[in-house]
This record gives structure tokens, sequence and C-alpha cells, in this order.
């Protein structure tokens, strides 16, 4: 049982502790002059990319300037380099687009894909007054972001804003069937299987069931 115990906590945080150095990754809280891969090369983080809360890398569309070749892909974040392998990345088609490994302990070297290409590492040292913080860090950025006013808005100005919201929201899936209309040349058939299919995709995957549907022959499309 206190084995059991002991397992927990220590899961409990190491994934306190990833993060942690997501945070940092994502907010660039870091001295941009210094940062080197763990082979000497300079790096410069033109944009961290965006977090991914579903399954894959940790960070998608980032953008990263590796010596004198700039990067366009994913970033994933772990404690050490060895949780890499623990994970099993290095056959997952998915983790393929990774440009950088960000690690707080570069213990091992990491390679990707089929033919065994060698990964870039940065290490990446949490800050002390982030450590002290976490926890209240960590939750403020799941919040959203106007959460603060939201006390001081009266019933009146929720229902106009949600309606106004809904508005929009109808607006941009009209937008969206009026481009199909002139993709598909006003075929309609065409336009409710795309929609369909995109539906299916439940909005992680909305845009590879757009562009499967779109390859379909079917209709006048």
């Amino acid at each position: 049982m206190a084995r059991q115990s002991g397992r927990v906590v220590n899961l409990i945080f190491y994934y306190a502790m990833e993060s942690l150095i997501q945070y940092v990754w994502k907010h660039k809280l870091f001295p941009a002059s210094t940062l080197r891969t763990t082979c000497g090369q300079p790096v410069e983080v033109l944009h961290p990319g965006f977090s991914n809360p579903h399954a894959g890398p940790d960070f998608l569309q980032a953008k990263v300037r590796i010596g004198d070749t700039t990067w366009a892909g994913a970033v994933e974040v772990h404690c050490q380099s060895s949780d890499w392998k623990r994970h099993r990345h290095a056959a997952d088609p998915a983790y393929r687009a990774v440009i950088l490994h960000v690690v707080e302990k570069a213990d091992c070297e990491i390679f990707i894909g089929e033919m065994g290409q060698k990964l870039p590492q940065l290490e990446l040292s949490v800050p002390e007054p982030i450590r002290r913080n976490h926890r209240a860090l960590l939750e403020a950025d799941r919040r959203p972001r106007c959460q603060p006013v939201l006390d001081r808005l009266t019933s009146l100005d929720m229902r106009g804003w949600f309606t106004t919201l809904q508005v929009l929201r109808l607006e941009r899936k009209a937008g969206r069937i009026l481009e199909w209309l002139h993709d598909t040349v006003w075929h309609w058939e065409d336009v409710l299987l795309m929609n369909l299919a995109r539906n299916f995709g439940f909005g992680v995957n909305g845009d590879a069931f757009d562009l499967w549907a779109r390859k379909l022959p079917f209709g006048g499309g």
C-alpha cells in the first residue's frame, strides 16, 4: 500500500513539473539570448506553438530557428529526455512532425521516425518564482481571460453578449456553407456531404474530414 501511494505521489509530482515546463515554454519565460540545443546550436523561438489538449505533441504549429535553419512543426515537452523512450514516441507517427524536444534534463539522445533521425533537444529550467507559485499560475492559465469581468456584468449584459455570440457563430457557419457552394459550383448535395463530414470530425478532426469529403466523387463537385 505504501509503495502504491509513493508511485501516485511521484506521478503527481512528475505531471506537475511537466506542466510547469510547458507553462514556461508557452509564455516564453526564458532568456532568449542564451538558448542553445544540447549540441550547442543557438535556438530562437519565433513562435512557441499552440497548446494541444488532445493526443499527440504538446505544442502544434511552432516555429523555431535552430542554427541557420528555420523549422515549423510540433514541440514535445518532458521532464527528462528518457521520457520520450518511456512513452514510445519514436514509433508513433503523430510525433514525426516534432522539431524540438524541450526538457528540464537531457539524460540521453533521442531519435524520431523510421530513419532514426536525431531530434534536437533544449534544456529549459523553471524559474524559481514559477516553482513557488506553480499552482496559482496553472489555474490562472486555464481560466478564460474574460473571467475577471464576468462578476461585474448584469444579467441583461450577459443575455446580450450570448445573443451576439450566437449570431456570430451562425454567420460563421453560413459563410462556410457559401464558400463550399462557390467551390462546388452551387452543388447542394456536395455541400451537404462536406458539412456532415466536418461535423463527424467533432471539431478536432473537422478539417481532415472536410478534406476527405472534397476528394469523394460525389455529385457535381
